[in-house]
C-alpha cells in the first residue's frame, strides 16, 4: 500500500486505518486504527484532516504531516526492496485507488471524493 491515509477491510463495516504512507514509494502507511467502523474512521479522518488543513506546513501532504506531528512512526522502504514494489505496480491485475479530500479551514467536515483505476 503506497497511500497517506489507506483502509483495509476486515469484515462487514469494519476496518483497519493505516497513515503515513507517501506516493513516492519510500515511506509506507502504519496501521492507525484497527478493526473499527465506519463512523470511527470518519470521525477520526475528519479530526486529522481538519488539523491538517490548519496546522501544515505550505506544500505539506498529508502522510508527511502525520508524521511530523507524531500520530503515526515513519515506516521506510528499504532501497533494495523499491525495485520490487515498482514491479507489482506494473502487474495487469493490481488495483490503484486514490482518495481526494476538500477540506475548509476552520471547519471540521470535510468531503471525500473516490476514484478507482484499474492498470
Amino acid at each position: 500500500m503506497l497511500a497517506e491515509a489507506g483502509l483495509v477491510g476486515r469484515g462487514p463495516g469494519k476496518y483497519n486505518l493505516y497513515l503515513g504512507g507517501n506516493t513516492a514509494g519510500t515511506r509506507i502507511p502504519k496501521l492507525y486504527l484497527d478493526n473499527v467502523a465506519e463512523a470511527e474512521i470518519l470521525a477520526t479522518l475528519d479530526q486529522l484532516i481538519g488539523r491538517w488543513s490548519l496546522e501544515r506546513n505550505a506544500g505539506e501532504c498529508f502522510g508527511d504531516f502525520v508524521i511530523r506531528v507524531g500520530v503515526v512512526a515513519e515506516v521506510k522502504v528499504r532501497q533494495n526492496r523499491l525495485p520490487r514494489l515498482v514491479g507489482l505496480q506494473r502487474n495487469p491485475w493490481s488495483m490503484t485507488s486514490r482518495i481526494s479530500f476538500r477540506c475548509k479551514v476552520g471547519a471540521s467536515s470535510m468531503q471525500a471524493q473516490s476514484k478507482v483505476n484499474y492498470e
